[in-house]
């Protein structure tokens, strides 16, 4: 609510052409590595539904609505996903601690909710609502939907978080740094590059 708020406010006082995001989530893991960049599309609450009972058992019934980037910032983060080398040298200018993997950048589905994550089966049943899902924060449907109901001219909304953990008994603050890191150079590589 308060990224909503803070969008909200954001672009009826400065009209933004572009309203960016950028910061840590969590990834699902096998989808995605540490200190990966995520471009969400699309994005939806998790929580959006309605909880009911049905056979003396608790179920969720999911009803998300989902917001999805425009076509021409989809095109331009898809090319700078496509180019290696702009990570690589992100990841090698970084002074501290880091996984041993290759740093990407992926444009999927990333689910919000109000809650930290550090639980497996929250995770599976939030899988459940998009089979593609790739990550999940905590901000970036707000920013999104602020973004979408915003007086015109409406900004062009996108979101930029890394990988900082996979929401699971395993979690850790262990790459926060490296994975806002991560996050804050992708965007300014895409501001100064391919807008």
């Amino acid at each position: 609510p308060a990224a909503s708020i803070l969008a909200t406010k954001m672009s009826f006082h400065f009209r933004p052409r572009y309203l960016a995001m950028v910061g840590i989530a969590a990834g699902i893991r096998g989808q995605c590595e540490l200190g990966d960049i995520i471009a969400v599309d699309p994005g939806w609450d998790w929580g959006s539904g309605k909880q009911q009972t049905e056979a003396e058992a608790s179920v969720f019934a999911a009803a998300p609505h989902q917001i999805g980037l425009n076509s021409f910032m989809r095109g331009k983060l898809s090319a700078m996903a496509r180019n290696s080398d702009i990570f690589a040298s992100i990841r090698t200018k970084w002074p501290g601690p880091k996984p041993n993997t290759i740093l990407q950048m992926h444009i999927g589905p990333m689910a919000s909710g109000a809650a930290v994550l550090a639980d497996q089966s929250v995770i599976s049943m939030i899988k459940q609502q998009h089979r593609k899902i790739i990550g999940v924060d905590m901000e970036s449907y707000g920013v999104l939907a602020a973004a979408d109901e915003a007086p015109l001219p409406q900004p062009k909304a996108f979101i930029l978080k890394s990988v900082c953990d996979f929401a699971d008994e395993m979690k850790s603050n262990d790459f926060q740094t490296y994975a806002a890191y991560t996050s804050g150079s992708s965007l300014q590589v895409f501001v100064e590059q391919f807008l």
